[in-house]
């Protein structure tokens, strides 16, 4: 072989260096912006993963849940305050209740972004297209959840004959404790984790098969079904979040940003516990409707 020869073919075999912006799709700059129309190349949704990954994170958070619920009672049961607690009562309180469901969110992001990393190959936030908007947008997502809130008031106003006088999920706010520890949870863990699961996985999965629209409205009733037994499984408060589930679905759809709809479901969820606090005397005056 002349040296000519073995030139050509050491050129023709060697790789050439890949670009690493390939590696991750690109956080989209537009999707900062709620006022900015859909980038082109987020008319379609194509996550990497598929809906059998979606039904396998919701089967392992099932477990997840199970796991937490089976020992953070026992394990909470044990410190000197709560020993003298039957463990059947304690299992009923939001001091037991939260750190069990902050359990299981903990289990499933971990279960998360190994899938991620592990199955696809893709960073954890790229792939949820997290894309934070700048400061002065989060407040106007921030904003926009509060405006939120308002509307389902008066929706709530509306529908009031038709909704129970009292919901299972106010026999937790038993105590001033109860009512802080439910309402920081409510507006700190619970947005990302809701957010993660139905705007980050459900519906752009969703939206690969049917499109935007069916998928925006499956998302935001599969959204309001979770919540039914807290809210009696009475069609007038599950109506009312179900429009919430659709407009967080819409925000995230708008912007191609998950932060976006998880700022949206912050603000929404901080006015409904400020004018809790507020109406309550700082969560003092705590007794049933």
């Amino acid at each position: 072989m002349s040296a000519g020869s073995a030139q050509k073919q050491v050129t023709f075999t060697d790789p050439l260096p890949r670009d690493p912006s390939l590696q991750d799709p690109p956080l989209v700059p537009d999707a900062y912006s709620y006022l900015t129309p859909v980038p082109e190349n987020l008319a379609k949704e194509n996550p990497v993963w598929d809906l059998l990954d979606v039904l396998g994170i919701a089967f392992f958070f099932v477990i997840a849940l199970f796991l937490s619920e089976l020992f953070v009672p026992r394990i909470i049961h044990l410190l000197p305050h709560f020993r003298h607690v039957p463990l059947w009562q304690l299992e009923n309180k939001a001091v037991v209740l939260v750190p069990t469901q902050l359990a299981a969110y903990g289990l499933i992001l971990v279960f998360i972004v190994v899938l991620l990393r592990h199955k696809y190959g893709v960073s954890f936030l790229n792939a949820i297209r997290w894309n934070a908007p700048a400061a002065n947008s989060g407040m106007t997502f921030l904003a926009g959840g509060g405006g939120l809130a308002l509307v389902s008031l008066i929706l709530e106003g509306l529908l009031n004959k038709w909704t129970p006088k009292s919901l299972p999920m106010e026999k937790l706010f038993d105590s001033t404790t109860s009512a802080y520890l439910i309402a920081a949870t409510g507006i700190l863990a619970a947005p990302f984790m809701e957010e993660l699961f139905f705007r980050g996985f459900l519906y752009p999965a969703l939206a690969r098969w049917t499109g935007r629209g069916i998928s925006i409205v499956v998302t935001g009733a599969l959204f309001a079904a979770i919540h039914q037994q807290q809210l009696a499984h009475a069609w007038a408060p599950l109506l009312i979040l179900f429009v919430v589930g659709i407009t967080l679905t819409t925000v995230r759809a708008q912007t191609g940003s998950l932060a976006a709809s998880v700022l949206v479901h912050m603000g929404y969820n901080t006015a409904i516990f400020t004018l809790m606090f507020i109406g309550t005397h700082g969560f003092h005056d705590l007794r049933p409707r």
